[in-house]
């Protein structure tokens, strides 16, 4: 429940994953009480997220929050993310939001592909700057 997070926002429905590879491991969402949210838990090869669906605008929407562990296979996650949204609703808005660790400012092969996945299935984006510096080293891994 609600009480072993910690964690209340007055107004605010929270939601959480129950799975993962650690108890460190999952994802929040806090939703607002006036919107009616489908929720459910993701998997998406190794990595757990939460999907919720709602109206807004009288427009169909979809969130998808995950957290991707930093040891957790890339090439899999993309796999299994591309064939998540292989076959979506076109008329629904989808949002895609959470700590990928995926380094979009130092690419390899992998996070490249991750890219392209994230492209060809209609994402842009939204966060290019470094999301975390810790002395000299920035990368974008949160996004």
């Amino acid at each position: 429940g609600e009480d072993d997070v910690g964690v209340q926002l007055e107004g605010y429905n929270l939601y959480k994953t129950y799975r993962g590879k650690t108890r460190n491991d999952g994802v929040l969402v806090f939703a607002s009480e006036r919107v009616c949210v489908s929720v459910r838990e993701e998997e998406l090869g190794d990595v757990y997220g939460l999907s919720l669906d709602f109206m807004y605008n009288n427009k169909q929407c979809n969130v998808l929050a995950l957290y991707r562990t930093h040891d957790s296979d890339l090439d899999i996650f993309t796999n299994a993310l591309n064939q998540y949204y292989s076959n979506t609703d076109k008329s629904k808005t989808y949002i895609l939001i959470g700590d990928i660790n995926a380094n979009l400012i130092k690419t390899d092969n992998k996070t490249e592909r991750y890219l392209d996945v994230m492209y060809e299935t209609g994402f842009m984006c939204g966060i290019t700057e470094p999301s975390r510096v810790v002395g000299d080293s920035k990368t974008c891994i949160d996004h």
